[in-house]
């Protein structure tokens, strides 16, 4: 578990703030985090497209359930004007794509 502050030159100004874990520890798979991620976004009225497309990008269109191959960390939290944010961190596989330009 991490707790990020982001702190700015004034000191009236709150920070922002973010608490990041890695999924696996409450959720069994990619397929639950994206449903994970869907719902709070939904719940914060944030936009969800990038990350959708990205996560299609990288895994090919293909979750495999029970297991957690694309996200690392997953983030919640609010700027300084208290705005919710979502973050993902996804870990695609650049060995495939290595593999694919040596053969």
């Amino acid at each position: 578990i991490v707790l990020s502050l982001a702190l700015s030159g004034d000191s009236e100004e709150p920070p922002a703030i973010k608490v990041e874990i890695g999924p696996r520890y409450y959720v069994e798979d990619d397929l639950g985090v994206r449903e994970l991620l869907g719902d709070l976004s939904c719940q914060l009225s944030l936009d969800s497209t990038h990350y959708e497309r990205l996560l299609d990008l990288i895994s090919e269109g293909a979750l495999v359930k029970g297991s957690m191959l694309y996200h690392d960390v997953v983030g919640i939290g609010c700027d300084a004007s208290e705005v919710p944010r979502l973050t993902a961190y996804l870990r695609p596989n650049l060995r495939r794509y290595h593999l694919e330009q040596d053969g």
